[in-house]
């Protein structure tokens, strides 16, 4: 395609139709996510038991990644389903093989008809839709396929987790559960890790990569002194910091999106301007805190105990939750979108 990627071939839009199927897809995702992450949670917990057994009979090592891969043979032949794999610290270098598959046919069932015009298209024009340029944009697309279901299984494994199943799983250390390509690039959607982390090395991180457009993601730090620090413009993202100090800590202009920040203190700490997305604050101390000019939006304060806390210039505030909670010298703030 010589590095140029028509929208148009013929009569059909490519670009229109991806929007119009992907809408299909966000319709019935929201319909029946209830039943998806069901049907998930069942898929993994077979999964695990499969593990379970095989390290019942020593087949098997502690497990530090599961990972769930599209296989682009399987996508082509229309055979929509995820492979599981297992391994242990050796990632794909562990050859005692423990796989599985996860259906995903609903959910790409629309990719189907993608591919359906395109072929028609190319039957149509000949020569205007070559058959390698027509797999390359099918394969393009099912990556918008599998963002969806990211997102569904980042749900889904939160409850997965909890199961007996899963708990029955031993596990490395430091354990991933992720999703891409078959032995290639993968996203993390879940992870532990037991290993003592260095408050010091931390802070030191944090404070090195603000303002960097890569987040700092999937990191547990638990019970960490990080006060009187300057994290200004941090991008944070799928992060543990319970328990954690945050006093004396600058997080001004900041990104912070699903990080849980439960039974953490937080004195004199200074969020203005940030973003905060799913962000649990559950069970922490929050005194002399400064919401101005932040958006928030799925926040928890479950519990938590609000001392001084500013949300009176915060610029959006939607669904923030504060069952429980104790405030004092803090107003709860009505809900508001910018304006």
């Amino acid at each position: 395609m010589n590095g140029f990627q028509p929208t148009k071939f013929g009569d059909l839009d490519v670009d229109q139709k991806s929007f119009e199927l992907l809408s299909k897809l966000d319709s019935y995702g929201q319909i029946h996510f209830d039943a998806l992450v069901d049907e998930f949670i069942a898929c993994f917990t077979t999964y695990c038991e499969k593990i379970t057994k095989m390290q019942g009979t020593g087949k098997k090592n502690a497990i530090a990644f599961i990972n769930f891969s599209l296989l682009r043979t399987n996508l082509l032949a229309r055979k929509h389903e995820l492979r599981i794999d297992a391994y242990d610290e050796n990632w794909y270098l562990d050859r005692v093989e423990c796989s599985g598959s996860y259906d995903v046919s609903q959910l790409f069932r629309w990719i189907d008809q993608f591919a359906d015009n395109l072929e028609a298209t190319r039957k149509k024009y000949m020569g205007k839709l070559k058959f390698s340029e027509m797999q390359k944009l099918i394969f393009e697309e099912s990556n918008k396929y599998m963002i969806f279901v990211a997102e569904l299984m980042r749900v889904a494994i939160k409850k997965a987790t909890m199961t007996e199943s899963f708990q029955q799983v031993k596990r490395h250390e430091v354990f991933v559960i992720c999703i891409g390509g078959y032995q290639d690039r993968v996203d993390i959607l879940y992870k532990e890790d037991s290993t003592v982390k260095d408050a010091k090395v931390v802070k030191r991180y944090l404070e090195k990569n603000k303002d960097q457009d890569d987040p700092f993601a999937y990191e547990i730090c638990e019970n960490l002194d990080l006060s009187k620090a300057d994290f200004s413009g941090l991008n944070l993202m799928f992060s543990q910091f319970s328990g954690c100090d945050f006093t004396d800590v600058n997080l001004q202009d900041s990104t912070l999106l699903m990080n849980d920040f439960k039974s953490a203190i937080f004195r004199n700490t200074n969020f203005e301007n940030s973003q905060l997305f799913d962000v649990d604050f559950s069970g922490s101390i929050l005194e002399g805190v400064d919401f101005r000019g932040s958006k928030l939006k799925h926040v928890l304060f479950k519990g938590a105990t609000l001392i001084n806390v500013k949300f009176d210039e915060a610029l959006f505030i939607e669904q923030l939750d504060f069952e429980n909670a104790t405030l004092q010298d803090t107003e709860i703030p009505e809900e508001r979108g910018v304006s």
